[in-house]
């Protein structure tokens, strides 16, 4: 992996996060491909320079703009509220890309071929409904990979204790994946009080990630796949995460792989995909419970951050508190 981070922000606002996050994955290899800064629209690049009101600012009515992959289609478009609140927003997903519909300065494109997925928000193009993300948002950390396009963007409030995460975004790339898998990648998208920890990470009824099963095949469906947890032969508890003791030999958190498996969205079982997907690249369990922000060193020092029961990638640094 080839990860870069932007850590310890400290954004005012929900769009100034949100704008960071744009900037600082345009400086990892990924584009802009159109935009909308509310009333200018752009169809093949950048209007969005500040995360502020006004020309070329994120925090207008309706504003939105698409991220594209690094040398593929695969694209978010994310948009603004057309109320002009801070907190709701609209992301959708394609493998294709946005290139199609009736774009302009308050209405976002549409994939190729319909080819998309909300993953925040409701609704429709022409008629699109926001959904609230979490305020605590006091800090803002990112990190992304650029061999495997991975990223994760987490935002929680600056406490002493932080005791619950605000928001996290994180886009996976699976593997041991099967080589025919046209869409390898668990997108996991969370607002909740819950976020990255096993309640929602494993449970399908929550807010756990979600992925292509049979993508580009016959009935092929976006569905939620669970994370699963470790448990002991003829035993019901879960051992992993949390459960285990400190490595005996040399004190230290261990981690482990977490494999996505099984599905939940469909009862017609001619058509249902409850099955494995892949193993997580950039998330690990903690074998024991952590607390938020701790430091691991698994290959260096402080290479791995706790973030509820799992840990991923980071640089070392001391994290916000």
């Amino acid at each position: 992996m080839t990860f870069s981070f932007s850590t310890n922000n400290h954004p005012p606002t929900l769009t100034a996060s949100i704008f960071l996050w744009k900037q600082f994955m345009v400086s990892s290899g990924w584009t802009v491909s159109s935009s909308s800064d509310g009333s200018t629209y752009n169809p093949s690049g950048d209007v969005i320079t500040s995360p502020s009101n006004g020309a070329g600012g994120l925090a207008n009515k309706g504003t939105w703009f698409v991220l594209k992959q690094p040398n593929n289609t695969r694209s978010f478009c994310v948009q603004r509220n057309i109320y002009n609140y801070d907190y709701l927003w609209r992301i959708k997903y394609s493998v294709v890309g946005f290139t199609s519909g009736s774009p302009g300065s308050q209405r976002t494109p549409t994939a190729a071929n319909n080819d998309q997925v909300l993953i925040l928000g409701a609704g429709t193009d022409a008629s699109p409904i926001f959904t609230a993300i979490s305020l605590n948002n006091t800090t803002l950390q990112i990190g992304a990979d650029g061999y495997s396009n991975a990223f994760y963007f987490i935002t929680y409030k600056t406490t002493a204790n932080i005791t619950y995460i605000g928001n996290v975004f994180i886009f996976d790339p699976v593997l041991s994946n099967p080589t025919q898998d046209q869409d390898p990648y668990v997108i996991y998208f969370d607002t909740t009080i819950n976020s990255l920890t096993q309640l929602n990470i494993s449970n399908p009824i929550n807010t756990c990630p979600t992925t292509y099963f049979r993508r580009g095949l016959s009935n092929q469906s976006f569905l939620k796949v669970p994370a699963c947890t470790y448990t002991s032969y003829g035993q019901p508890n879960v051992i992993i995460p949390n459960i285990l003791p400190v490595n005996a030999i040399n004190g230290n958190i261990d981690t482990f792989p977490i494999y996505y498996a099984g599905s939940y969205g469909y009862n017609n079982l001619s058509i249902i995909h409850i099955g494995y997907k892949g193993i997580s690249s950039i998330m690990k369990w903690n074998g024991t419970q952590g607390t938020n922000l701790n430091l691991l060193s698994i290959n260096s020092s402080g290479d791995r951050i706790v973030f509820g029961d799992i840990n991923l990638p980071w640089n070392g640094l001391t994290p916000s508190i």
